[in-house]
């Protein structure tokens, strides 16, 4: 009888394997040329879109308005008598955008009404007065702080002896 040899495992021997941890050399007269760029930022206000946001605003709430009840509406923002409908309405965009619902229309109307806003403010120059304004200008200083019965409040004054 043939003598049959006991076979060997042919299972790979492993050893440990070894990281190497590579350095990263700083050259110091390399200079980067361009920096990190973090992300893509927009491109900014394309002037169409704001045109159009601004044509929107002038229609929507000028003299001319299709919807008269947006005119009146838009009349009784604090602000309309001094700058104009069109840029308050266009403002009052500007802080729903920012406040309450992120939109880039609602966004570009705004800076059109901070636009229109200050276009009436360059119009009135010197002479711009809020509307609402009380004209100081026939009274004395005595007579700001006077009650309705004409005393003057004294107030912290010590020489009544």
């Amino acid at each position: 009888m043939a003598k049959f040899r006991k076979k060997r495992s042919k299972a790979m021997v492993r050893y440990r394997t070894r990281t190497v941890t590579k350095v990263r050399r700083v050259h110091v007269g390399r200079r980067r040329r361009h920096g990190r760029r973090r992300g893509r930022h927009g491109g900014g206000v394309r002037p169409l879109h704001l045109a159009v946001a601004g044509a929107g605003l002038g229609l929507l709430f000028g003299a001319k308005s299709p919807v008269k009840q947006l005119a009146d509406l838009g009349g009784k923002i604090p602000g309309a008598k001094t700058f104009g409908t069109p840029a308050m309405a266009g403002i009052a965009c500007l802080a729903i955008d920012k406040m309450v619902k992120p939109n880039k229309w609602l966004r570009l109307a705004g800076y059109a009404g901070i636009a229109l806003a200050a276009v009436e403010l360059g119009k009135q120059g010197s002479d711009f007065k809020f509307v609402g304004d009380d004209d100081l200008d026939g009274m004395d200083s005595d007579d700001v702080g006077d009650d309705d019965d004409g005393m003057v409040a004294d107030v912290g004054d010590d020489d009544d002896d």
